[in-house]
């Protein structure tokens, strides 16, 4: 993951990341706008559970379909239920940043949930 808790790095870090469409109409146009405001980025941390420990169903959903998606995008084939991952309540880590990739623009509002999640191993072996 990009981001360590109180010292701590996980083995699996997922980003929603949400444009702002006062500043273009694709993550790709937000970014060009420059503004600080233009993406805001949830990050979700997870720690590695043991093998058969549940974990959240969006979480299977979207690993089911990484690996028809690493060379090209591809549609998931069902849909996510992102309040299996956070639900709105809970505590988190806010802060004005940037993107992790270059060219690493500062144009992100990052929320990072305090609690992390679980992944199992055969879930981050995929």
């Amino acid at each position: 993951s990009e981001h360590f808790l109180q010292g701590d790095q996980y083995p699996l870090e997922v980003h929603f990341v949400h444009y702002n469409s006062l500043h273009g109409n694709s993550v790709g146009t937000a970014i060009a706008s420059g503004n600080t405001d233009a993406l805001l980025v949830v990050g979700v941390l997870f720690r590695l559970g043991s093998w058969g420990e549940a974990e959240p169903a969006a979480l299977t959903s979207i690993a089911g379909g990484v690996k028809t998606a690493t060379k090209t995008p591809a549609p998931l084939s069902e849909a996510v239920q992102l309040s299996t991952m956070f639900d709105g309540t809970g505590h988190y880590y806010a802060y004005g940043g940037s993107l992790t990739t270059p060219t690493c623009n500062e144009v992100v509002t990052w929320v990072v949930l305090e609690v992390p999640k679980v992944v199992p191993p055969d879930t981050l072996d995929k």
